[in-house]
């Protein structure tokens, strides 16, 4: 399977494969299948999703700063 699936997919879509080995062997195969429709993200999607990634980076900078200096602190 992909480590990213890129829109649009439409529904139905195979988007990869689960294979199923007992004991080392392979039982079964199954296609991934794509239970609905993902539509291109526009500019106004690109956008927003762009700032929801730039404050989760900020927060964990943050977190990571402070438990830095709390643990500098109490050494």
């Amino acid at each position: 399977m992909p480590d990213e699936i890129v829109a649009p997919v439409e529904k139905g879509h195979i988007i990869g494969k689960v294979k199923v080995y007992l004991d080392g062997v392979f039982f079964h195969e199954e296609n991934i299948v794509s239970k609905e429709s993902i539509a291109k993200l526009g500019y106004l999607e690109k956008m927003i999703k762009k700032q929801i990634i730039n404050f989760e980076i900020s927060i964990y900078e943050y977190i990571n700063f402070s438990l830095r200096a709390f643990f500098i602190c109490h050494q």
